[in-house]
């Protein structure tokens, strides 16, 4: 697994502890809190977001990163840490506010490691369409004539 993606996995995971440990309710926070400016989004919720982030990163743990792709996904590290370490143990009671900048920041990395991944894919799928036609070549020249 490329080192970039790891990291990005490893603090996926400091995620999916944090919402755990700071969000005492399993109740969406507008109900929890009876508080109509809150999302109407529980914790489970957040949890299986970030747990389909890193699904996407294990199903693709071959694949390489391109390198167009390197500086936006290291950005992403620094980033995370703060969404852990700033955003997280506000959602309780700042969900108004910490629940978009934690959804916003979690939909521009699965946007980010989608194109990445399927760039990758696009790359990986013509090489093999390359490998077969050749393959198919092979074989008709040895058919018997």
């Amino acid at each position: 697994m490329n080192d970039i993606i790891n990291n990005i996995r490893n603090e996926l995971e400091i995620t999916l502890q944090e919402l755990d440990s700071k969000i005492p309710s399993t109740q969406a926070l507008n109900i929890a809190h009876n508080n109509w400016s809150f999302p109407g989004v529980s914790k489970q919720e957040l949890i299986n977001q970030t747990q389909e982030l890193i699904d996407i990163i294990d199903a693709n743990k071959e694949c390489e990163i391109d390198e167009s792709y390197t500086e936006l996904l290291t950005d992403y590290l620094p980033r995370l840490q703060k969404l852990n370490a700033l955003t997280i143990p506000n959602i309780w009671s700042n969900g108004n506010q910490a629940i978009p900048a934690f959804q916003i920041t979690i939909n521009y990395l699965s946007k980010s490691l989608t194109t990445a991944l399927n760039k990758n894919h696009s790359a990986a799928m013509r090489d093999l369409l390359k490998k077969v036609r050749t393959l198919e070549a092979r074989i008709k020249d040895l058919e018997p004539k």
